[in-house]
């Protein structure tokens, strides 16, 4: 499939990527719901249980700021896809969550589908092992002849990519890997994708992430505003 120019930023529709540090958020579960409790405490080793309360607590502080009109975290409720991905069940608002290690990104819109993937550096093996098994031929031509740490950058944006890709379209990740290609390269594009409606107007975007990799995957042309949330607050 040959891709067409991307078009225009809308601006009149803004994605909303908001940026933390979990080590430094609040762990608190008294918002979360009895499901999201029970599967914290089904979590055996500490770090990774608080890493996922802190999580859903700033998942819905977040959505709840976002919404407005006097909601509270609390008070949102999640319905489940066939494979996973929540969606609010009075509507309001488009988002989706991604974290790696002690970093988490949300992205937020009033409606349309969104993905958002995050990866911190990985040790080099792992991304040798990981392009050998899920990468496509595409995918790995643009790998040729790189140095190793641009390899390794390279790696970890076709990742991210094809992840966010998945997650907007709602598939579980590693399901339909092999249907697409993405570029290594910036700006993110596609090199292969399905003539299929559910994947016409997808565009990707790849955010500043220092230490790592911020890939976003949406369906309309939009301004992209990327905020980091902490104690050193900025916009980006």
């Amino acid at each position: 499939m040959t891709e067409n120019p991307r078009p225009e930023p809308d601006a009149t529709r803004t994605i909303l990527v908001r940026r933390a540090r979990l080590d430094l958020l609040p762990a608190s579960d008294t918002d979360l719901s009895p499901d999201e409790r029970t599967r914290a405490a089904r979590l055996l080793d500490p770090g990774r249980r608080r890493r996922f309360i802190a999580a859903r607590a700033f998942l819905r502080r977040e959505l709840a700021a976002y919404l407005g009109e006097g909601r509270s975290p609390a008070s949102l409720r999640f319905a489940y896809g066939p494979l996973g991905k929540p969606e609010l069940v009075a509507g309001g608002a488009a988002f989706n969550l991604a974290h790696s290690d002690d970093l988490v990104a949300l992205a937020l819109a009033r409606g349309g589908r969104l993905g958002i993937d995050l990866e911190v550096d990985r040790r080099r093996h792992d991304l040798a092992a990981l392009a050998r098994r899920f990468l496509g031929v595409e995918e790995r031509a643009q790998l040729a002849d790189l140095d190793p740490d641009d390899h390794d950058r390279a790696v970890l944006r076709i990742w991210t990519r094809k992840e966010a890709v998945l997650k907007a379209l709602g598939s579980g990740v590693f399901a339909g890997f092999d249907l697409f290609a993405v570029s290594a390269s910036s700006p993110p594009r596609f090199l292969r994708r399905p003539e299929d409606p559910a994947w016409a107007g997808l565009l990707l975007d790849e955010l500043p992430q220092p230490g790592g990799v911020l890939s976003l995957c949406h369906d309309a042309p939009a301004a992209i505003r990327l905020e980091d949330v902490g104690p050193e607050s900025r916009q980006v």
